[in-house]
């Protein structure tokens, strides 16, 4: 599979197509294709290859730890269910002759039914909840992946570190906020990315403060507010928010 992949690539790369659309062409994920896209517009990208490699390693660890957490709930099901299809079958009958009869207690198939329908309940609920963010704008349904339990604030880890390394990368190369703008408006990806920056203009045009936009917005880490409020000169800005692209990847 990784053979035909890397040739199809190669061959994308050889009639000319850059390097975002060539790994589109295979399916790679569109937050990894924007990213790839605006470092070839901007430079860095051996670096953000790099992180994206290491990125992917964490999620394919990740991955296989939570496989490994499953396996023991699953054994711990297949052998509930079992044992208690062994009771229905052998034991239950066996009680039942002695005339021994349950007192106030659920028979096991009563219990089972109303254990059936608590799960098709629960799974229906989860797949209208999922129907409902996926007509949500992206950045939505971003939010509302962020306000999940347990692996909420996970996700909202990842999407400020992609944020700040982008940031990073547009300021060591010179960037004012309007130029990122039009960089962004460039990307063939629709990116969550350039939808975050269009916020941004939306906000500074209505009259918003840099800092107030920044904190009502669960996207920019509380450090990066911190850092814009300094009023540093850009080349340290750009050294300062790279540091934090650093911090945020290995708090990741």
């Amino acid at each position: 599979k990784q053979t035909t992949r890397l040739t199809q690539i190669n061959q994308q790369l050889a009639a000319g197509s850059g390097l975002a659309q060539s790994l589109k062409a295979v399916g790679f994920d569109a937050d990894v294709i924007a990213q790839i896209e605006l470092t070839e517009l901007q430079g860095h990208m051996g670096l953000c290859l790099s992180h994206l490699g290491q990125l992917q390693k964490i999620r394919q660890k990740r991955r296989q730890e939570l496989l490994g957490l499953l396996a023991y709930p699953l054994f711990l099901l297949v052998f509930l269910l079992t044992l208690i299809g062994l009771l229905r079958g052998y034991l239950l009958p066996e009680i039942k002759a002695l005339g021994q009869q349950s007192t106030g207690i659920l028979p096991l198939t009563y219990l089972l039914i109303v254990c059936l329908i608590l799960v098709g309940i629960g799974l229906l609920v989860g797949v209208v909840l999922h129907g409902y963010q996926r007509r949500l704008p992206i950045l939505a349904q971003l939010e509302w992946r962020f306000k999940l339990p347990f692996i909420g604030p996970v996700i909202q880890q990842y999407y400020q570190y992609y944020l700040v390394f982008d940031l990073a990368t547009c300021l060591q190369n010179g960037l004012t906020l309007t130029e990122m703008g039009q960089l962004m408006q460039k990307l063939a990806t629709k990116s969550w990315l350039a939808a975050v920056v269009q916020q941004l203009e939306a906000g500074l045009a209505a009259g918003n403060s840099l800092v107030a936009h920044l904190t009502a917005s669960s996207f920019y880490p509380l450090e990066l507010r911190l850092i814009l409020v300094k009023g540093n000169p850009p080349a340290q800005l750009a050294k300062e928010v790279e540091m934090l692209a650093d911090l945020k990847y290995t708090a990741l």
